[in-house]
């Protein structure tokens, strides 16, 4: 686990350092000129909107939450587990119940998904992120299922390979990466992988929550919100990285002068962002020139496409006119890119990607690759190119792939069969 990141805080508010009073390992408040802010699991929180479950795409409260003020009673009150709780819980959706009363139906359900919580709190010691993710991402929860597949299945995605395109071109720097709306992880885990450190913000607390301990333990997340000023010091990051959250964010001029503050003069990785020209629209797209008025001068343009071809071909990114593009990705003050080098996604524990469906016999294993739903298909259909859509492998080929330098694991990773995850994602191994 990442020790609290104190040197790099400063209060969103009054802008001052913050004294650190613990109360237990990972618990705490964070004491400034103005006020006092609660540490819950190792996870500062600075902001002053309530900690609950929030839409990624909207921003909207799908589940409304507790108050930063209430946490630091529980915390200065010892009731470390309840400030934990107060987080992690959502109304579960019972419908039979909301048919009746809406209210009885909310309690009902937050007393369902409290003992669910309670149960996977017992055992999170030996828990997977898929499990973690099934916790969340329910048919009764206010999120779905759909979202889990999104998160569980990212790693072979086209907009991750788009990212892993550019990010794989930063040069080096001892300072950390910052990484904004980083959600649960996914590129903090590569770029750990890759040795730099990584500094993750988000508004979702649960998001946060399952990037701590399940898929990228040396990042140091913070809770915050994007529409306040950041809650770090100035100077302090190499460069910063936004992925599929940028055309939701509404006052991103504000956001970009806080980068600025943080990673003056570096360069910004801004991957998988939705062009208005094209429908369907969402959040607060506007079309690329719009993008490149907010951004100013020396940004380079690409689009998600033509970064899979280039991460899929190992070439160095193209640029590329993008206008009439869907995904967009834009680089601020990018750096001379050079032709990489082996595989960003095999960075990690080796095992099979969790989008292919695991059979087993005496005669070996098949690996069949399933999309989970058509609207799936529909976003990630470029997937077909790349993944084959069976596999066969018998015993020795198995003992093979136990070596992650054989000629039969190299290939299975060319093909994405096999993807690096984090050591505890719960995805079966060869």
């Amino acid at each position: 686990m990442t020790t609290l990141p104190l040197p790099l805080l400063r209060c969103p508010c009054c802008k001052g350092a913050f004294d650190y009073r613990e109360s237990a390992p990972d618990y705490g408040l964070l004491v400034c000129a103005c006020d006092e802010w609660p540490v819950v699991d190792g996870i500062p929180i600075l902001q002053r909107a309530a900690i609950g479950v929030y839409e990624h795409t909207s921003g909207a409260a799908a589940a409304g939450g507790v108050t930063p003020s209430l946490l630091a009673h529980l915390i200065r009150g010892g009731r470390h587990e309840a400030a934990l709780r107060a987080c992690l819980v959502y109304p579960a959706a019972l419908p039979h119940l909301s048919r009746i009363s809406w209210g009885m139906s909310q309690r009902a359900g937050r007393l369902l998904t409290a003992q669910r919580l309670r149960r996977l709190l017992r055992r999170r010691a030996h828990a997977t992120a898929r499990q973690v993710f099934g916790f969340f991402f329910r048919e009764d929860s206010p999120l779905g299922s759909d979202v889990g597949d999104y998160f569980i299945l990212r790693a072979g995605q086209p907009r991750h390979l788009a990212a892993l395109a550019l990010l794989e071109q930063l040069p080096a720097d001892p300072r950390p990466v910052l990484d904004l709306a980083c959600g649960v992880g996914h590129l903090a885990h590569y770029l750990n992988a890759a040795g730099r450190q990584v500094v993750g913000v988000d508004i979702n607390f649960f998001q946060l929550w399952i990037a701590r301990h399940w898929v990228a333990p040396q990042t140091a997340f913070i809770c915050a919100d994007l529409s306040e000023p950041l809650p770090l010091v100035s100077d302090f990051a190499a460069a910063t990285v936004c992925s599929d959250a940028w055309h939701y964010i509404p006052d991103r001029r504000r956001l970009l002068d806080e980068m600025e503050r943080c990673a003056p003069g570096r360069t910004a990785v801004l991957t998988r962002i939705g062009n208005r020209a094209i429908m369907p629209n969402e959040g607060a797209e506007t079309d690329l020139a719009g993008y490149l008025e907010e951004l100013g001068g020396s940004v380079t343009v690409f689009h998600e496409e033509g970064l899979v071809c280039d991460y899929l071909a190992r070439r160095a990114p193209q640029p590329t006119d993008a206008r009439a593009r869907k995904w967009l990705s834009l680089v601020r003050r990018a750096p001379p890119f050079k032709v990489p080098t082996g595989w960003p996604h095999a960075l990690g524990t080796l095992g099979f990607n969790p989008i292919y469906c695991c059979s087993n016999s005496t005669a070996g294993t098949r690996l069949r690759f399933r999309f989970p739903n058509p609207w799936y298909a529909y976003e990630n259909a470029q997937m077909l190119r790349y993944h084959p859509r069976f596999v066969d492998l018998k015993p020795a080929d198995l003992a093979e792939l136990r070596n992650p330098h054989s000629a039969l694991t190299r290939q299975l990773i060319g093909q994405f069969v096999l993807i690096g995850l984090p050591s505890r994602f719960g995805t079966a191994a060869p």
